[in-house]
């Protein structure tokens, strides 16, 4: 149907907010017990969307993915050479990635957050603000 108003939702400017997105965009991830979602939150630009937002916790499962290959890539090429306690810990290690878990860590945070860049910037926020001001009722 048609719509007569002019509907506007903004975007979280609290880190509160975007804390909150970002535990809701991350329940189903496995996060390493270094990664503070909070402070991920506080250090995050004023202006990422809900939209950034998902991207930031995307871009950082990617990172994760990347890196946890690397690492199994590297563990094979190495294990030629190690102990029996050594293979045998990275064998451990390598089951737990291969069961299908990607381990977010705070650096694979941080190194998406980096690269991100947001969708809208202030002014045009600052416009949307303004169009919402003039016909609020």
């Amino acid at each position: 149907g048609r719509m007569d108003k002019l509907v506007y939702i903004g975007i979280a400017h609290e880190p509160e907010s975007k804390a909150r997105v970002l535990k809701a965009l991350t329940r189903k991830f496995a996060l390493a017990e270094d990664v503070d979602l909070d402070a991920i939150a506080e250090t995050a630009p004023v202006q990422l969307t809900g939209a950034d937002l998902y991207a930031l916790c995307a871009d950082a499962w990617m990172v994760a993915f990347k890196r946890q290959v690397a690492e199994i890539e590297e563990a094979a090429a190495a294990e030629e050479g190690t102990s029996a306690d050594k293979r045998e810990e990275e064998e451990q290690q390598r089951r737990q990635q291969q069961e299908g878990r990607v381990v977010v860590s705070a650096e694979d945070m941080r190194q998406a957050l980096q690269q991100l860049v947001p969708s809208l910037s202030l002014h045009e926020i600052a416009k949307y603000e303004q169009l919402r001001d003039r016909y609020e009722v």
